[in-house]
């Protein structure tokens, strides 16, 4: 995911020039749904199943983590990023849309360095 970075300068009184720099997240579609942390990773079935054309995948993070959740079609090739960045502990839902996808099997994956699962959605149109 990007960041958008902005920084600017002003001049104080007797304290000379001032700066600071702000970093704003681009993370869209991501919706933390609790902030209690989880006993353990969870990567649970998306709703509905099977979708046309959107679905909710939802996830549960047990400690400050790099969380990797990509979309694969059948033949195993990448067709999505939806998250690919640090979480903080909680449990989290990520909106996944399949409009521009052909309608068949599809698979999500949820990595980080403690836990790898993989589950089968079905995109219907």
């Amino acid at each position: 995911m990007g960041y958008i970075y902005i920084t600017g300068k002003s001049a104080g009184t007797g304290t000379g020039d001032d700066y600071a720099t702000i970093k704003y997240s681009q993370t869209v579609g991501i919706h933390q749904i609790s902030n209690q942390i989880p006993a353990q990773y969870s990567l649970q079935q998306n709703y509905p199943n099977p979708f046309n054309p959107l679905t909710k995948l939802r996830f549960g993070i047990s400690n400050l983590v790099f969380v990797s959740l990509k979309v694969y079609d059948a033949q195993g090739s990448e067709v999505a990023t939806l998250v690919n960045e640090q979480f903080r502990p909680g449990t989290y839902e990520v909106n996944f849309n399949g409009s521009n996808f052909t309608s068949g099997v599809y698979f999500y994956r949820l990595v980080t360095d403690q836990f790898i699962e993989t589950k089968k959605m079905i995109l219907t149109k």
